[in-house]
């Protein structure tokens, strides 16, 4: 073994996670009724991405050399996923812009702080948790935009804090917000199968609690661009299987 590489697993293997998770995900939602009773554990496995990627939108602010260029890519493929999103789910209001908005959120409270040193943390804290409810709000119909913009704000806040305690934090605060989302805003019950269904976002606490810190390989493009190609393939695949 090479005692030179940390144990636990890095960023790469993470957002490979990420995407196979919502592959699935997608997979599940388009065929469900096809899958039978596997769709169900399909779309909980689903419930994987969202924490994964709010946690390495965080780190990837963190370690990034340029905060505006690190947004910049997640404008352009937000609006280049539109198109995709609208075929599969007739929308067009995809996750990209839930990242973009906690990544603006983020950005901003890091350069206040920065560009204002002598204002007290708790009034930081205050002002731009009350704006992170504020967009959480407005985001409601975009996908995870609720509870999405609540987690990254919240993960946000716990960077420099061991990665086991960043990914509860993460967990909890999605949790809560779903929880809020379906049964105050949207006026759902609270049943048991939707217990199950977000119950997956909790084993994304074990894969961030083996989070070692390290980026692994590179990519990054590839990770932006499978987004919106994947759900063209999917779409490909409705076309012929209506054939």
């Amino acid at each position: 073994m090479d005692r030179s590489k940390p144990l636990g697993i890095n960023a790469f293997a993470l957002k490979v996670l990420a995407i196979l998770a919502m592959t699935m995900d997608h997979t599940a939602y388009i065929f469900y009724e096809a899958l039978g009773g596997w769709a169900i554990w399909m779309r909980v496995i689903g419930r994987w991405t969202f924490p994964i990627m709010a946690f390495l939108l965080t780190e990837g602010l963190e370690k990034t050399r340029s905060a505006g260029r690190y947004a910049a890519r997640l404008v352009v493929f937000a609006f280049l996923s539109m198109v995709p999103f609208y075929l599969i789910f007739g929308d067009w209001k995809n996750v990209l812009f839930t990242l973009l908005g906690g990544l603006l959120l983020l950005w901003g409270q890091r350069e206040v702080r920065s560009r204002a040193p002598w204002l007290p943390e708790w009034l930081l804290q205050i002002w731009f948790g009350g704006l992170a409810i504020c967009l959480a709000v407005l985001m409601c119909g975009f996908d995870w935009g609720f509870p999405g913009i609540l987690a990254v704000y919240c993960v946000g806040q716990a960077k420099g804090k061991p990665y086991w305690l960043q990914g509860l934090i993460c967990c909890g605060a999605l949790t809560i917000a779903q929880i809020f989302s379906a049964t105050v805003l949207q006026g759902a019950a609270l049943t048991e199968s939707y217990l199950l269904f977000i119950s997956g976002v909790w084993v994304a606490w074990a894969w961030l609690s083996l989070y070692n810190g390290q980026r692994g390989r590179g990519m990054k493009y590839f990770f932006y661009a499978y987004y919106p190609l994947h759900l063209l393939v999917l779409y490909g695949v409705i076309r012929l299987a209506a054939l």
